[in-house]
């Protein structure tokens, strides 16, 4: 009967009662793949369970409610994103499909932590790698932590992130490069060095105050040219001292410097740091536009060339840096929001810990 119904043809009236109940037993089935978490298979059933219970009045309240528990309507990315992230995220400006047209306006998002709750520290994870074989990274990351504080947790007692070790550590919420994206942030820095922001993962543009390269023993199973590029970069940044700076991070501890400022931390001293991105038009090779400021006093400028989303991140060199408040501004990426989709799609749920779970395997499949 159920054949009859969706090959389209008209049932006769001793037949309605049979197709009826095929009918819902079909919708009973989806129902219960969707309530077991099977929701590929519900979904490949659901367009047939609909068609025959289509032309049944009795069932079209029963449908409706097997396809929003199938397939939930999507909040609007701004309502996921709130859900997902630990930090205040507040937006200015209307929220639209269209939302990064030239003739849109977009929204500007601002996601700010004081590092109250330790669940803060969530939001900021490993970046993707690209180097999992470099053999600098895997040894700096196995040198012995000068500290009992254990690296990128919040302290709760002291309202701050503990930035510590030589891995950074990325927002989940990434930025449209073509509009403007600033981090501003207030940090102690215990030895008054590197309080710095990174741009990007594959060759990041790297900005803030304080930079200087730390003394270390370099790995021995590392390429000898290597080794002595670290060595020789390494002197020459701990000769001339901290400075403000922006620079590209070629591989770990091997920068191309861009630009340097004058400006000396304090140590463990609390400093007002921001650092914004600006996109530029019409110059070859320069995408946008760095500037750094240290309270209301500009340190340093740079033009730099910049490719994909703008993905923030936090990184110290060694450096021990507490991290007391952080805002991020710009206008949230299409890759961010098409990780929101996926993250809702899969969870098939807007609460929080099933956004969170799904988001974060959304999060590790994709790659900027």
């Amino acid at each position: 009967v159920v054949l009859h119904r969706l090959a389209g043809e008209r049932l006769d009236e001793d037949e309605r009662p049979a197709a009826l109940a095929a009918a819902g037993k079909l919708l009973d089935e989806v129902e219960a793949w969707a309530q077991e978490g099977k929701l590929g298979r519900a979904r490949r059933k659901l367009p047939d369970a609909l068609k025959a219970a289509g032309e049944f009045e009795e069932l079209e309240e029963r449908a409706a409610e097997v396809a929003a528990l199938v397939n939930p309507v999507q909040p609007k990315w701004p309502a996921l994103a709130s859900a997902i992230l630990h930090g205040k995220l507040t937006i200015e400006g209307e929220v639209t499909k269209g939302e990064e047209d030239d003739d849109e306006e977009p929204p500007i998002a601002t996601l700010a932590y004081e590092f109250e709750d330790v669940d803060e520290a969530q939001d900021w994870r490993l970046p993707h790698r690209r180097d999992k074989v470099e053999p600098i990274r895997r040894y700096l990351n196995g040198l012995p932590l000068k500290s009992k504080v254990e690296p990128w947790k919040v302290i709760e007692k002291r309202k701050s992130l503990a930035g510590f070790g030589f891995d950074r550590r990325r927002c989940v919420l990434s930025f449209s490069p073509a509009y403007p994206c600033e981090v501003r942030m207030t940090a102690k820095s215990i030895q008054g060095t590197n309080i710095l922001v990174a741009f990007g993962e594959k060759r990041p543009v790297i900005a803030g105050v304080g930079y200087v390269l730390p003394e270390l023993p370099i790995a021995r199973n590392a390429p000898g040219d290597l080794r002595n590029r670290i060595r020789r970069s390494g002197a020459i940044s701990r000769k001339r001292g901290p400075v403000a700076a922006v620079f590209y991070e070629e591989r770990p501890m091997i920068h191309d410097e861009i630009e340097f400022g004058r400006h000396r931390l304090r140590k463990n001293r609390r400093t007002q740091v921001r650092v914004r991105y600006e996109p530029l038009e019409g110059d070859e090779g320069v995408d946008g536009r760095i500037t750094v400021w240290v309270g209301k006093k500009k340190v340093v400028v740079a033009e730099v060339a910049y490719d994909g989303p703008i993905v923030v991140s936090l990184l110290t060199l060694g450096s021990g840096v507490a991290y007391e408040s952080i805002e991020l501004e710009g206008v949230v990426s299409k890759q961010f929001r098409n990780r929101l989709k996926d993250a809702f799609h899969d969870a098939n749920s807007d609460e929080p810990a099933k956004l969170r779970k799904a988001f974060r395997k959304a999060d590790d499949r994709k790659k900027n």
